[in-house]
């Protein structure tokens, strides 16, 4: 059985990527979810110096750690949500894995020592 191609603007989806996309877009979306919740409580046990993105270390110190990965997250949420929206399925499956592999592992280990 072969898969149909859709034609969304100038960028070819394949019926599989377009089937998982959902999937993906979950997975993006817990993995924010976690990194918000994992590096909220990384920076209030151990303090804003843990916070390796400079910007984000800047804005907690000015507004406060809360406010700072809400509002990040709500915009990393929106971006994913493009991504979604204009079938970049691939490119989003990347940002997943990549918010997986570089923010909430790392604070899974943190936490385990």
């Amino acid at each position: 059985m072969q898969m149909a191609d859709v034609s969304v603007g100038t960028l070819t989806v394949n019926e599989k990527d377009r089937a998982q996309a959902p999937l993906v877009f979950a997975i993006f979306l817990v993995a924010q979810l976690l990194d918000a919740l994992l590096t909220y409580g990384g920076v209030s046990r151990l303090g804003i110096d843990v916070e390796m993105n400079h910007l984000l270390a800047t804005a907690m110190r000015q507004v406060g750690p809360g406010v700072t990965l809400t509002f990040a997250k709500i915009l990393a949420c929106l971006c994913g949500f493009f991504l979604y929206s204009t079938a970049r399925h691939r490119t989003l499956a990347v940002a997943a894995g990549l918010s997986i592999g570089v923010a909430v592992v790392p604070w899974c280990l943190v936490f385990l020592w």
